[in-house]
């Protein structure tokens, strides 16, 4: 056979393989056993995922997927409702849904 032939048939072979392959989420062995899974978008619900908040007497400021965002802001579809300590309360088109920080990430600062 032409080595051409043999070079595009195994080519073929290869994509069908790729193309029919799906999506996996890696596990962290490194995080505390009951850590929560972040869905396929690297988040919690809705593909959010809180990594920080800052509140001052003056601002409620949170970090969600990497945007600072503050109270009333829009992130993606949802709007920021309140930032509290450690947890910042959304209102996806209707739903509310609750982001938590991992206890492990909490700081209290004086």
């Amino acid at each position: 056979m032409n080595v051409r032939i043999i070079h595009t048939l195994l080519c073929l072979c290869l994509l069908s393989v790729l193309g029919t392959a799906t999506a996996t989420t890696l596990i962290d062995p490194t995080q505390p056993s009951g850590t929560p899974q972040l869905d396929a978008n690297g988040g919690g619900p809705g593909g959010w995922r809180l990594s920080a908040t800052h509140i001052t007497p003056a601002k409620r400021l949170a970090v969600i997927n990497g945007t600072q965002v503050a109270e009333g802001d829009l992130i993606g579809s949802a709007r920021v409702l309140r930032v509290s300590h450690a947890q910042v309360k959304l209102d996806a088109q209707g739903e509310i849904v609750t982001l938590r920080l991992l206890q492990a990430e909490v700081k209290k600062t004086r």
